[in-house]
């Protein structure tokens, strides 16, 4: 149910709503009147609730409660996919860091949109630690070592706390994913088999060592 509250030291009204994808938000009406505040909160509201109800497809509520918001406040509510967002993020990132670790980022982030599959566009919302989880799952089953599948989760993780600090999402599922240990290379004697392969392959500057 939609509502009405006001930040201290603001003169504005704040409607609190369900947004389409089922999370609660908060946005400025921009109005100072209550009635009027509150007709703007309602009609973002049913716009919301239709969507929910399967009245109105969710890009088409998204679509809807943007425009009212934009139109009652002058500033444009953002809607963000996993994809899109993720993506955004890739890019600031590419512009802010190095040029080795903006590729590290972007190769991650292109890697698990392509693991997403159609949940990619879906609204970032819908990630859960499952998704975060079943990708890191998949990096460590294909022999990737503990730090490349922890980095992942890392980068993962750092774009959604991007998206958690903006109000796009109100969690960030991929904090619940406990780093894997390091594991310890134990050193052990070669075996005959293995300094035979050593030998067929090494130079003779080598062998003579």
């Amino acid at each position: 149910m939609a509502s009405l509250t006001r930040k201290p030291n603001s003169p504005y009204w704040y409607c609190c709503f369900t947004t389409p994808d089922g999370s609660r938000t908060k946005r400025s009406t921009k109005q100072t009147n209550r009635r009027e505040a509150m007709a703007v909160c309602q009609e973002v509201e049913r716009a919301a609730s239709q969507s929910r109800k399967s009245l109105l497809t969710e890009a088409q509520a998204r679509k809807v409660v943007a425009d009212i918001v934009e139109y009652s406040t002058g500033e444009p509510m953002q809607f963000y996919t996993a994809a899109e967002w993720l993506r955004h993020w890739a890019k600031g990132k590419s512009e802010a860091k190095s040029k080795g670790t903006a590729v590290r980022y972007n190769g991650v982030i292109e890697d698990y949109i392509k693991f997403l599959g159609k949940r990619s566009a879906l609204n970032l919302s819908h990630l859960t630690v499952k998704d975060v989880h079943s990708y890191r799952t998949k990096l460590k089953k294909s022999g990737l070592a503990p730090n490349t599948c922890n980095f992942a989760v890392k980068a993962i993780s750092n774009a959604l706390n991007a998206a958690l600090k903006q109000g796009l999402i109100t969690t960030n599922p991929a904090t619940a994913i406990e780093s894997l240990p390091n594991e310890q290379s134990e050193k052990t004697p070669f075996t005959k088999q293995q300094i035979k392969k050593l030998s067929s392959v090494a130079s003779p500057d080598w062998k003579l060592a």
